[in-house]
């Protein structure tokens, strides 16, 4: 009987052992599967602002190499306007305010995408290049700086070196955050690497 008893003491406790066991995996494999799904949570998370990010940056650069294509023609078309008392129906000066409409139109829309840009970024690069590129566009006013102004071919060329600059800087910022490198053997690459969340930058 004792024997019998003890036997079953035996078996019991190996079946608490191994249960106990089973349980403790259970709970570490649990684990394991908790931390690679957050894990691929996180990722995807920073594919997504990856992608976000790369989309506001290409249609702001879009909108401001418009708008610095569109302020540049409305300063050289200007500058060859005829005397004011030339200008009734002449061709140059209906094309001169043609241009000045588009870089007046262009201008919003680069305002509108800036703070989308802003919203997004997580980078203080690109935060500044895109203020910079705004502080020059703000200095550019369509209705005086033209007509009747006897500098308005240096005026102009120094605008447009600022736009430009701005958007050198915004380019160079962008290729930063977004962990874009060029490719030795083919020139600029579109290529990335995996993004890093905010703590890892």
């Amino acid at each position: 009987m004792d024997a019998a008893i003890a036997g079953l003491i035996g078996s019991l406790g190996g079946v608490i052992v191994g249960a106990t066991a089973q349980a403790a995996q259970a709970a570490r494999s649990r684990k394991w599967q908790i931390a690679d799904q957050d894990r691929t949570a996180a990722e995807a998370q920073d594919t997504r602002f990856w992608q976000e990010r790369r989309t506001a940056y290409a249609a702001f650069m879009d909108a401001e190499m418009d708008a610095t294509e569109k302020i540049n023609w409305a300063w050289l078309i200007n500058a060859s306007e005829p005397p004011p008392e030339e200008r009734s129906n002449h061709p140059v000066s209906e094309a001169a305010s043609e241009a000045l409409r588009l870089a007046t139109e262009a201008i919003p829309k680069v305002t509108r995408l800036t703070q989308e840009v802003l919203l997004i970024t997580s980078s203080d690069a690109v935060k500044q290049a895109v203020m910079s590129y705004n502080a020059a566009m703000r200095s550019y006013n369509p209705s005086a700086a033209h007509r009747g102004n006897p500098d308005v071919s240096e005026q102009g060329r120094a605008l447009v070196m600022r736009l430009a600059q701005g958007h050198t800087l915004f380019v160079a910022a962008a290729r930063e955050e977004l962990r874009i490198k060029d490719s030795p053997r083919s020139g600029p690459s579109p290529g990335r690497q995996r993004p890093l969340n905010d703590d890892q930058r």
